[in-house]
């Protein structure tokens, strides 16, 4: 209920600066451009919803979406139709029913909604703290003196003591999960 509220909201302010922007001169070949990444980066979200299992090749909703991206970066047009064209579709198959129909389109969560999905929340927390960071910036410098340590004082007589292997595979064990840590919070 609060996020249709608030898409109601966002659409009523994309109306105001549409009632605006009526009134300005366009420059046409500006905005095709413009369109034309726009579009590359909402088709690149559509795939990624795909590679994340939200949304299903071959479904109606994945091919009304692409379609409306191929429709929309027509050379013959300057406008963005692609939303229009989505919305026209979806009163066609289940007919006008105001925030039902966003209801439908909210299927597809925002990028911060997929980090939290993916990894959850506490552990995006986590891996964005000042104290991770600064905390895995203290064991690059640790493992920088440890080095200069290994070059100055490991000799033939002490390079076997287990005392460098077992400074060694903690080094290698902390940075290899800061590594898994940073990688699962990643959104590929």
């Amino acid at each position: 209920s609060q996020h249709v509220q608030s898409s109601m909201q966002d659409m009523q302010e994309a109306d105001e600066l549409m009632a605006v922007l009526e009134t300005k001169i366009v420059n046409v070949n500006m905005a095709k451009v413009v369109n034309r990444t726009f579009l590359s980066l909402v088709s690149k979200g559509y795939w990624k919803g795909i590679d994340w299992g939200l949304l299903r090749v071959g479904s109606p909703e994945a091919n009304l979406l692409f379609a409306s991206i191929q429709i929309s970066q027509s050379p013959l047009r300057a406008d963005l139709v692609d939303y229009e064209i989505v919305c026209r579709e979806m009163e066609k198959k289940i007919g006008y029913q105001g925030p039902k129909v966003l209801k439908w389109w909210k299927l597809f969560p925002t990028h911060d909604e997929i980090y939290h999905l993916k990894c959850g929340r506490a552990h995006h927390e986590v891996v964005h703290s000042s104290v991770f960071n600064v905390t895995m910036s203290v064991f690059i410098l640790l493992s920088t003196i440890y080095l200069v340590c290994d070059m100055i004082y490991r000799t033939e007589e002490n390079r076997n003591h287990v005392g460098w292997w077992v400074v060694d595979v903690g080094f290698q064990a902390i940075f290899t999960l800061e590594f898994l840590m940073k990688v699962t919070d990643m959104s590929w």
